[in-house]
């Protein structure tokens, strides 16, 4: 799966979106051949990721209530 923007993180920033996408994933109940939803999800955290000062346990927990409010629009 393609992290939007990877051009533009450092790579401890790509390491941590990476992990915090799997748990949001996890969590949100996307499988991984749900690129649609997990593409979406990575969108949601990016700028977080782009800001660098964000923890997994943030990225997860913002991607994952806000996919959940785009769910239930």
């Amino acid at each position: 799966m393609t992290i939007p923007d990877c051009k533009l993180l450092r790579r401890d920033q790509l390491l941590t979106m990476k992990a915090a996408l799997a748990l949001a994933c996890v969590e949100l109940g996307i499988s991984d051949a749900d690129r649609s939803k997990r593409e979406t999800v990575a969108i949601l955290m990016a700028p977080l990721a782009k800001k660098g000062h964000a923890s997994i346990e943030e990225m997860k927990t913002f991607a994952v209530d806000q996919f959940s409010k785009l769910k239930s629009h």
